[in-house]
């Protein structure tokens, strides 16, 4: 793990978290990453188009609609896991649980932080697979992981709203 580093009045300094970006600032990013082109393709093109006969063998168009699938799937696990963490905090403040079923309650929310960083690893997968290219990758095998993350996406979403009514149901015994 990490030190934290002090500042000279004893105070640990704080770590910022990155602030996502707007579903349109982030697509404009993804835009920007695949029209850009590395300086060792430039030096290619620039020799290649002297001699117009050699082939450049260029990367496939990447699947925007797989991209912003895999991204709105991202959007679902982090909702989730925020709410299961508000959930449980929930949980260990309230006095309408028993403490055995507090604890059952709290292993079933970090059964759902264990499920989630499995869940995370896959996402990382997809986004390096031949699943965000437009042609790499057969049209059945596609189409059956867009339907996978699609339905896990609306399940995530789903189950998120479930667990926010149950936190806004805990909530109001402390109002």
């Amino acid at each position: 793990m990490a030190k934290s580093t002090k500042t000279p009045k004893g105070q640990p300094t704080r770590k910022h978290k990155k602030r996502r970006l707007s579903p349109k600032d982030h697509f404009a990013r993804l835009m920007k990453e695949s029209v850009e082109v590395a300086p060792e393709e430039v030096a290619s093109t620039e020799s290649s188009s002297a001699a117009s006969t050699s082939t450049t063998q260029t990367a496939p168009a990447p699947n925007y609609s797989n991209i912003l699938l895999i991204e709105k799937f991202q959007d679902a696990l982090d909702t989730r896991t925020a709410v299961c963490r508000r959930l449980e905090i929930l949980v260990r403040s309230s006095t309408l649980y028993t403490p055995s079923a507090q604890a059952r309650l709290i292993k079933c929310l970090r059964d759902d932080y264990i499920r989630g960083d499995r869940t995370r690893k896959a996402i990382d997968n997809l986004r390096h697979s031949d699943f965000i290219s437009a042609t790499s990758m057969a049209n059945q095998d596609a189409e059956f992981i867009t339907k996978e993350v699609m339905e896990s996406t609306r399940l995530f979403f789903e189950g998120s709203k479930e667990l926010q009514e149950i936190g806004d149901q805990i909530a109001t015994q402390f109002s």
